[in-house]
């Protein structure tokens, strides 16, 4: 996950921009910079979920920041910092898991969500 620190200072420094435009810059900056395979999603406010089967975690966070740091992000100079997080799961656990909740939903009597 990649998250903006300081939103307000970068939307204020580039001279009122709005956080939705703040948003959607980073996030074709962050696209722009990442594998034809990955997927990338917005999770609210200034959280970015940047998901990866061919590339590490590392590699990601390090091509979006880098991509955002040396753009000029609302047409000036806006210094955004970030904080980061790395997970590793197994695609086909998490398959499984998600397979598994469906099947208990449908049993359970259908048109439920389960968590699995």
């Amino acid at each position: 996950m990649i998250a903006a620190d300081n939103q307000d200072a970068a939307c204020d420094s580039a001279g009122g921009m709005s956080h939705n435009d703040l948003i959607i810059q980073c996030s074709e900056l962050v696209r722009e910079a990442m594998g034809e395979c990955d997927l990338i999603a917005h999770g609210g406010g200034g959280q970015f979920w940047v998901f990866s089967g061919d590339q590490t975690g590392t590699e990601i966070i390090q091509k979006g920041m880098n991509a955002i740091m040396d753009s000029k992000l609302g047409g000036g100079d806006i210094k955004l910092t970030f904080s980061c997080g790395i997970a590793k799961a197994d695609p086909d656990e998490l398959i499984e898991r998600a397979y598994a909740a469906a099947r208990s939903a449908h049993l359970d009597g259908g048109h439920r969500l389960q968590h699995g």
